[in-house]
């Protein structure tokens, strides 16, 4: 027999049970009576089954008593599965944990809030080495931006210098260098923006009293050319008719 796990561990999901028997010889038949064992850690002697073996009483007055008992609930040989239940004195049963037994090691089997977060730790823990690992290419250039450089990429050719030193006047920007140079100069100006200088403001100041002087002045030009309008008109009809 061989319990797998210190007593330190309380979690009876990393636990497991090696018995004495052989995994070859059990059957439906046998297999309570093998796992009903006091050196079992998933077993309670206090249970129901325990009470029934030692008085030698027969297992069908389980049926009219209260308290935890084990059952057999599926035998599939090799895989066989024993449920931790409480009986009610009404005869109403609650379960409350379930064993299964495979290759002659018994093991608990874990409930679905355990199922639940184990696999969302390994999704979790897997999108986290996917993101690290990503990290791990990121690369960023002036003249081309960001981009991502793996490690199973073919070196790149080596380009003459000479070349280069000749037609480095020839060369012009990228297309990334260009427009991310235009919002840069465009983000430096919004944010600060240039200083008017006191002449500059002088002549806005001028030209603005200007303006309002001069308004006043074509409004009362226009009025006058109104009131003048019907006297000349007027003048010009008495020319005619002397004539």
């Amino acid at each position: 027999m061989n319990v797998h796990g210190s007593s330190q561990i309380t979690n009876p999901l990393h636990i497991q049970w090696n018995p004495p028997w052989n995994p070859n010889w059990l059957s439906a038949s046998n297999v309570l009576d093998c796992f009903t064992n006091t050196l079992n850690p998933f077993y309670d002697p206090n249970c129901l089954n325990e009470q029934v073996r030692i008085q030698r009483l027969s297992s069908e007055i389980l049926s009219r008593v209260h308290g935890v008992e084990y059952i057999l609930l599926h035998a599939a040989e090799p895989l066989f599965v024993i449920r931790k239940q409480y009986r009610q004195p009404n005869q109403n049963v609650t379960p409350l944990e379930d064993y299964y037994i495979i290759g002659g090691t018994v093991y608990q089997a874990p409930d679905l809030s355990s199922v639940f977060n184990s696999r969302l730790q390994s999704a979790i823990s897997n999108v986290r080495s996917a993101f690290e690992e990503a990290k791990s290419y990121y690369r960023f250039n002036t003249s081309d931006g960001y981009y991502f450089q793996y490690k199973n990429e073919p070196p790149v050719e080596k380009v003459d210098t000479k070349k280069d030193d000749k037609t480095g006047d020839d060369k012009r920007v990228s297309v990334f260098q260009k427009y991310r140079m235009d919002m840069l100069l465009n983000e430096l100006s919004e944010k600060f923006p240039p200083a008017l200088s006191l002449e500059e403001s002088n002549e806005n100041t001028q030209d603005g009293k200007m303006t309002s002087n001069e308004e006043p002045q074509t409004s009362a030009q226009s009025k006058n050319d109104q009131m003048e309008s019907p006297a000349l008109s007027a003048s010009k009809k008495i020319k005619s008719d002397m004539n």
